[in-house]
């Protein structure tokens, strides 16, 4: 199982770093303090691309469900990288009329990761249930 524990070791690390930027993303939007928000969105990009390029060197075992449970892991971080990508875009960006039109991105990308995250819970358990294994709820 080391496979699931290892892509669950991963998630975690990254919802450590992303955690730990919400507040500040949020002081800054708030504050319009546009160019610390660009850096530290920006920083969760390049973790959320540290952590895709870690998955896709992953190689995922000979078991039913394990490519499926990667690839939609993959798409999972992609999609937090988007969101963050699209903060540091609303923070480049040289006017509010264009950040309103990023805003619209940034709404439609954060409601589409509880679907996401549904996705890879069952993409894990369907994985797990191959295994023979049971996965373990937080």
């Amino acid at each position: 199982m080391n496979f699931s524990e290892n892509i669950v070791k991963i998630e975690r690390k990254l919802g450590e770093s992303v955690q730990a930027a919400q507040p500040q993303i949020a002081r800054f939007m708030e504050q319009e303090v546009y160019d610390s928000l660009a850096l530290v969105s920006g920083d969760i990009v390049k973790k959320t691309e540290a952590t895709i390029d870690e998955l896709n060197a992953m190689k995922a075992p000979d078991i039913p469900e394990a490519s499926t449970f990667k690839a939609t892991a993959v798409k999972y971080f992609t999609h937090i990288r988007n969101i963050y990508d699209s903060y540091k875009i609303y923070a480049e960006q040289p006017n509010d009329s264009l950040r309103a039109v990023e805003v619209q991105n940034m709404i439609r990308l954060e409601n589409g990761i509880d679907d996401l995250t549904k996705e890879l819970q069952e993409a894990q358990r369907k994985f797990a249930k191959a295994s023979g294994f049971r996965v373990e709820s937080d």
